[in-house]
């Protein structure tokens, strides 16, 4: 999955698929630590940066953000606290993305 995200980085469909499979192994509690490495941690924000305008994968980040958050490095916790951010701003009719984004902040804090 990580190989897809960074290999077709500007492929919509792509990253939403892959940002809605990273999602179900989320659900594996097992899983939380192994999502929370930096290198999938990148992958998600770079699917954010890439796709700005995707709803699929603004709800599916944040979401998968709120699960991981308490396993990611610091260094990533600022640049997802932007993002994260900016899609609340950008979705503010999107329940799910408000939720969501409310719960990963108030976890970084």
């Amino acid at each position: 999955i990580l190989k897809a995200m960074v290999t077709h980085r500007e492929e919509v469909g792509i990253q939403e698929t892959a940002c809605g499979l990273l999602q179900l192994l989320a659900g594996e509690e097992t899983a939380l630590g192994e999502l929370a490495h930096t290198e999938y941690v990148d992958a998600l924000l770079g699917a954010l940066r890439a796709h700005p305008d995707s709803r699929s994968i603004r709800g599916t980040v944040c979401a998968l953000m709120s699960r991981i958050v308490e396993h990611i490095q610091r260094e990533d916790a600022g640049e997802a606290w932007g993002l994260v951010v900016a899609a609340m701003q950008e979705h503010t009719d999107q329940s799910e993305v408000q939720a969501m984004g409310c719960k990963t902040m108030g976890t970084i804090a």
